[in-house]
């Protein structure tokens, strides 16, 4: 880190000109050795301010491990705890373990910056922690989720904010149904997207014994009961299922398979839409009739098939593309990164975070169709592995799939009326 910028960063943060200090801070961060603190400086300066499209978008890419906290000698229990503070904007919890450890601070002038952007960061969220209760006080509903709509999609969401902005879509749009319950789905983005009230009812009614004055969670508390008290009332409109179709035509699937073989070769993978599980089965088990192709499955509720290339142990196991793959992301060598991790993943069936690191770098380079490929197939995994295990990657996979899916229909709108 540079401390003569970083100096000029701070005196800019000091009199709340964002826009100045983010002037500083490509050149403050030179050293890719420091890129997980200048993530943190980013993600914070994400959440007190509209950042130009070039940053938002890399803020709204960033992972828990993407992320330091900038002191010496600290815990990893109490690292981890400040950083999960500030991803989930509890901002002045954050402040209060960083006081314990500032002092090792990896440089006066970045303890001074670290102070400075938590509290603008606690000022923002007591703002809009204003602005949101004193429209709760008028049950003015749509305006909530006009003022909650804005935050999800020009700063970095976190976890009640986004399921608040679910709930209230679902509660303005009266979309209270989906086809069939489905209660294994235990992750809690994915309990509001399966219409599963209750669980996430019962769930916000412990944090609210543990959170108090907490309008986030009045709220959903609040939209929660209106949404369970009406879906009483209401009976599910018949909903149309897909006429899947019974019979695949084999010579047809097996044209289609060699077709698309250079792009698999190219792009690692292709996903095909759901289908019955008699025809996912003779998906998978037609790709092998091919010499170079294989498949797997991935989706919780609605499955989908994956067609990558024939496993090869001399390519699963290379260690040097190991290497080369993790330097490439520790120095945010996207592209590289891209191109080492292709050369992986599409021999293997990858783990979700090999899936959602593929799709964060193409994000960042701006490939927005190929990251939501590969974040389609992060969340697929995640779904499929279902562990009962609460993970906050799956939400961050969900918001950052809305982000740049209303993110790519405005550029495609933008474009139209050219």
């Amino acid at each position: 880190m540079l401390e003569e910028y970083l100096k000029i960063f701070n005196d800019y943060l000091e009199v709340q000109d964002i826009n100045g200090a983010l002037n500083y801070i490509d050149k403050i961060f030179i050293d890719p050795k420091y890129l997980r603190v200048k993530n943190l400086f980013l993600y914070l300066m994400g959440c007190i301010t509209k950042l130009p499209d070039k940053y938002l978008d890399y803020t709204r890419t960033i992972f828990n491990y993407d992320l330091i906290m900038p002191v010496r000698n600290v815990s990893i229990t109490e690292a981890k705890n400040f950083l999960k503070n500030v991803l989930y904007h509890n901002f002045l919890k954050a402040t209060n373990i960083y006081y314990e450890y500032m002092e090792t601070s990896y440089s006066p002038e970045c303890k001074r910056a670290i102070l400075n952007l938590l509290h603008l960061a606690v000022g923002v969220k007591k703002n809009n922690n204003i602005i949101m209760s004193n429209l709760f006080k008028e049950k003015d509903y749509t305006n909530i989720y006009v003022y909650i709509s804005n935050l999800v999609n020009n700063y970095p969401t976190y976890n009640n904010i986004y399921i608040l902005y679910l709930l209230l879509q679902d509660y303005i749009q009266k979309d209270y149904f989906t086809k069939g319950e489905n209660d294994k789905y235990n992750t809690l983005v994915e309990q509001v997207k399966h219409k599963n009230y209750d669980q996430v009812l019962a769930y916000y009614q412990g944090v609210s014994y543990r959170e108090e004055d907490n309008y986030e969670i009045t709220i959903i508390l609040d939209v929660l009961k209106n949404i369970i008290k009406e879906k009483q009332t209401m009976s599910p409109s018949k909903i149309n299922e897909d006429n899947k179709t019974t019979n695949l035509d084999k010579d047809m699937f097996l044209d289609f398979l060699i077709s698309v073989e250079d792009v698999i070769e190219k792009e690692g993978f292709v996903i095909l839409n759901p289908e019955s599980k008699e025809i996912n089965k003779e998906m998978r088990d037609l790709a092998f009739y091919l010499p170079n192709l294989a498949a797997y499955e991935i989706g919780g509720k609605e499955k989908r098939v994956v067609i990558n290339m024939r496993r090869n142990p001399l390519m699963e196991f290379n260690e040097s593309i190991f290497e080369l793959k993790r330097e490439s992301y520790i120095k945010g060598d996207n592209f590289t990164y891209i191109e080492y991790a292709l050369e992986h993943l599409k021999y293997i069936i990858p783990s979700e975070i090999d899936a959602a690191k593929l799709a964060q770098s193409y994000f960042r380079v701006g490939l927005i169709d190929e990251g939501l490929r590969a974040l389609n197939l992060a969340i697929g995994i995640k779904e499929y592995d279902n562990n009962t295990i609460y993970s906050s990657y799956i939400l961050n996979y969900y918001m950052m799939q809305d982000y740049f899916i209303n993110k790519n229909a405005k550029m495609l709108a933008k474009s139209r009326q050219k």
